[in-house]
């Protein structure tokens, strides 16, 4: 009987474990996204300069399109699936905002075209910041 009630206290103890990793790791990643501060994403000019060249010259020319920009900087450098565009706005100086929809919260990227301010100028990132 005593063994019954050490490996049933056992097995409480260990779910009871779980179950707080399990909060604190959610706390942890809801704390992060509702954070809310902008963060820089430090631009290598010449590297945006290659960029340009390839895609003046038919290469990744989705780099044209700020969402596209917007959505791949998420997937593939943040490792986030995206679920769709919330919001959509760009302005004629060369800067544009895009707020995600994601598997972990909401996005907002802020996007410059930091060449040429025209419709053959790439975009890129220049921050981002958790909404929620």
């Amino acid at each position: 009987m005593k063994i019954r009630n050490s490996f049933r206290l056992g097995i409480i103890g260990l779910i009871f474990s779980c179950l707080v990793i399990i909060f604190l790791t959610n706390y942890n990643i809801t704390s992060k996204n509702n954070n809310k501060e902008w963060i820089d994403i430090s631009l290598d000019y010449k590297e945006i300069e290659k960029m340009q060249s390839e895609t003046d010259q038919g290469h990744k020319v989705g780099r044209l399109n700020p969402e596209d920009v917007a959505m791949d900087f998420v997937d593939r450098s943040l490792g986030i699936g995206i679920l769709g565009i919330k919001k959509f706005e760009k302005s004629d100086d060369g800067n544009a905002s895009v707020i995600l929809s994601t598997s972990k919260g909401i996005i907002e990227t802020s996007l410059e075209q930091p060449n040429r301010k025209d419709p053959g100028g790439i975009w890129v990132v220049k921050k981002y910041r958790w909404i929620r």
